[in-house]
């Protein structure tokens, strides 16, 4: 669990495991210990794991904390939400433009004012874009249709985190 990230509390080098000691428990060592011998303090893994996770309840407890997560989580949901939002916008007016262009070459193809072996493919090629792009709405929206997997312990609702 706390794999490559414990430093040795008396010479700053990094912790490895280190066989079990005499109760069958992990033994974690410096690795300046066990390469060197230079560093005498080795720890057992189950007495370093404690000691974090008993941090972690202790910070997680404290209700400043929890109120900072909620806040910088909500200010990311929102900056997320936003950039989500322009860029659905501007694929909109993509589409818009894109299908208003597929019109009038269709009009003009219907009315006989151009030469529909060039208007056709144009408006083929069209066609190709805004299903590219109607593509890309579609897999926006799934994406943004999933709940949020902290929204629940915020608010009790991910639609509330979603919007």
């Amino acid at each position: 669990m706390l794999s490559g990230l414990l430093r040795c509390g008396s010479c700053g080098s990094g912790m490895a495991t280190n066989g079990r000691d005499k109760s069958g428990r992990v033994r974690i060592r410096c690795s300046a210990a066990t390469e060197s011998g230079t560093c005498p303090d080795a720890k057992t893994l189950d007495t370093v794991e404690s000691a974090v996770l008993n941090g972690l309840r202790a910070e997680l407890r404290a209700p400043k904390a929890i109120a900072e997560y909620v806040r910088t989580y909500l200010e990311d949901r929102k900056r997320l939400a936003a950039k989500s939002h322009a860029s659905r916008q501007r694929l909109e007016q993509q589409l818009g433009q894109l299908n208003r262009e597929i019109e009038r070459l269709v009009d003009a193809i219907a009315k006989g004012h151009g030469d529909p072996s060039i208007l056709g493919p144009r408006s083929t090629a069209l066609d190709a874009i805004g299903e590219k792009c109607r593509s890309r709405r579609r897999r926006g929206r799934r994406s943004h249709s999933r709940p949020c997997r902290y929204g629940y312990c915020v608010s009790g609702s991910s639609q509330d985190q979603m919007e």
